[in-house]
């Protein structure tokens, strides 16, 4: 997280002398954000030693703040977790604010949490400016713009101990609703942090888009064509009148949109040529650009008049199907989930973390009957003084902060549909037994009291834990591991399947495209794998940013730990020589003509000659 363009601490310390007890201007010695955030903080009371004294929510102050922020954490919490499997074992936390600066969830390093916690960087703890002065997710937030605040450059004295890196979470109409932060120890320096956060906004800013404008028009753009449907691309959301009702952050600068207060924009207001937007592949802008576009129109469903006969699932397109990349364990697990679905039999996934479990849920639901919603909860990332009223819902005034119209709960949400407890071997054995009584009832009762509530839904629980050692050492009820244990599949982990080739090509797929060298095929086909799927599309996903748009994945665009994490083969052959064996052989089968040997290798052919001369020793 730290790099060159961050001021020293000489300097930092010579800045502070003068703002603070000179009361001068530092000058070049800080960046103008950090001095204006200095300014703003100065402005609300605060001194250095002491932050606000509302810099912490209560209980029920912070059950309030996350209710009214359910859809963002429902979204982001898969981002934050994804992201966190990239950078853990670093010293650092992940973590997700809203846009006054208060953390609704986090995931740290159990190294550093309590480092965290003691300056209640943390969920419940608030980081606004007001509060704590000059931070990444205050300043963040106040800015509108990305910003790493790195040792004494924060406010108060307390935090400067920390790097922080932060991105405001923009809605589809480009407001900040909210900030996503990795935070670390200042001695420990990470690469490449703000682009990964970036990132992860990013891919949380489409699925906010994506359904808060579920019933739009989209259209999906970028100035390179060959770049359309990869992580840069532009999404506008457009009604039948060409009206703009929503845009990713990336529409908004390919466009040079920045400012969300001017009247509302319309599609022939940005692109003056345009006729039907369907018909177009490329479009014209006001200053000139051309940008290339591809277009989804939206489709009302049409409703049959009488009810439909219920198809075998066998006979329609199968979403288990797309789970089959060949691998025979795999194939078997599918075959027997279809035989399954849809016949109202829990089911447990079991395996290791990030052997894609979430995955497996969304295709069973997706191929069963029903037409309700796929609720997820995970068990494990809920506080347990909050999981109760989450998800048995609330009665009007049931506690004090509670919303006043009450709270339906993640159970009774997934009425008519599925309902995926994740992690359900860390659900609190108190609350085992009032699930366990829903479950067997088909009723909930909210926390408060008032008559029960019908449900009927699909249960479909994950768990990387063995429930049944977890039964027998008294964690785990054994009515309710019987209750909910219909069928269970255990999901075999990356290193044991025989697809990894297929994975790997379908991960670059789905983001966007991209080649690898022989040498870094040969290091993730005998990698170990510990983090399984999850970590592969990390590894990917963070080489993909790493390398140019035209460039091939080589090891040198490999992250740390992942090399860290490589096996040397059998004969004891490490990392290097495997990629001094690709290149030896390769020149061999080209006849030492290197152009001809960089296209086999697939790498630029400097990169060719930089790796040959350090071979030769020159």
């Amino acid at each position: 997280m730290t790099s060159s363009t961050h001021p020293s601490a000489e300097a930092l310390a010579a800045a502070r002398h003068q703002f603070f007890e000179q009361h001068q201007t530092p000058g070049t010695l800080i960046s103008p954000l950090i001095e204006r955030s200095w300014q703003r903080s100065l402005k609300s009371g605060l001194t250095p030693g002491h932050c606000s004294r509302d810099a912490r929510l209560s209980q029920p102050e912070f059950r309030h703040i996350r209710e009214r922020n359910r859809t963002l954490l429902d979204i982001a919490r898969p981002q934050l977790e994804s992201l966190f499997e990239q950078i853990q074992d670093t010293q650092c936390a992940v973590l997700l604010a809203d846009q006054t600066g208060t953390i609704l969830h986090g995931v740290g390093d159990a190294a550093f949490v309590p480092e965290a916690r003691r300056v209640e960087l943390m969920p419940g703890g608030v980081w606004s400016e007001g509060a704590r002065g000059t931070n990444a997710i205050g300043t963040a937030a106040s800015e509108g713009r990305s910003v790493v605040v790195h040792g004494q450059e924060h406010f108060l004295d307390q935090n400067g101990f920390l790097t922080c890196a932060a991105v405001p979470v923009f809605d589809p109409g480009g407001q900040v609703i909210g900030v996503l932060d990795i935070s670390s120890d200042a001695r420990h320096s990470q690469r490449h942090t703000m682009a990964l956060v970036n990132l992860a906004v990013s891919m949380i800013e489409n699925s906010l888009l994506e359904r808060t404008c579920e019933r739009a028009h989209l259209m999906y753009l970028h100035p390179h064509a060959h770049l359309l449907g990869g992580l840069y691309e532009g999404i506008i959301a457009y009604d039948d009148n060409g009206h703009i009702i929503g845009a990713n952050r990336w529409a908004r600068h390919h466009l040079n949109v920045t400012d969300s207060t001017e009247q509302p924009l319309n599609l022939r207001t940005l692109f003056p040529r345009l006729t039907e937007p369907e018909a177009h592949a490329s479009l014209v802008t006001q200053s000139g650009q051309t940008l290339h576009a591809r277009h989804k129109a939206y489709r009302a469903p049409t409703r049959p008049t009488r009810p439909a006969p219920a198809t075998p699932v066998s006979a329609t397109k199968d979403p288990l199907a797309a789970l089959d990349s060949t691998d025979p364990d795999i194939a078997k697990l599918i075959t027997q989930a279809r035989r399954i679905v849809g016949q109202g039999i829990p089911i447990v996934l079991q395996g290791e973390t990030g052997v894609g479990k979430d995955v497996w849920a969304r295709a069973l639901h997706q191929a069963g009957p029903r037409s309700g919603a796929m609720v997820a909860v995970n068990c494990a990332a809920i506080p347990e003084t909050l999981i109760e009223a989450e998800l048995f819902g609330y009665r009007p005034g049931a506690f004090t902060g509670a919303d006043k119209a009450g709270s339906r709960g993640r159970i009774l949400d997934a009425d008519n549909g599925t309902l995926f407890l994740d992690e359900i071997g860390d659900m609190p054995r108190s609350l085992q037994s009032r699930l366990l009584r829903v479950l067997q009832e088909r009723q909930v009762t909210p926390v408060g009291g008032g008559q029960p509530i019908p449900v009927d839904c699909d249960l479909i629980c994950a768990t990387h834990a063995r429930l049944r050692e977890a039964v027998s050492q008294g964690v785990f009820r054994q009515d309710l591991y019987y209750r909910i244990n219909g069928l269970t599949l255990n999901l075999p982990p990356l290193r044991s399947r025989s697809d990894i080739r297929a994975l790997i090509d379908q991960v670059l797929a789905d983001l966007g495209g991209g080649t690898l060298s022989q040498a870094s095929y040969r290091l993730m086909i005998q990698h170990p794998w510990p983090g399984n799927l999850r970590q592969l599309h990390s590894v990917l996903r963070t080489a993909r940013i790493l390398c140019g748009p035209d460039e091939s994945i080589t090891p040198e665009h490999l992250s740390a730990d992942f090399l860290a994490e490589a096996r040397v083969e059998s004969n004891g052959a490490a990392l290097a020589d495997w990629e001094q064996f690709a290149i030896n052989t390769a020149m061999t089968d080209n006849q030492g003509n290197v152009s001809a040997a960089a296209r086999q290798l697939n790498i630029d052919r400097s990169t060719l000659h930089r790796k040959l001369r350090l071979l030769s020793g020159k």
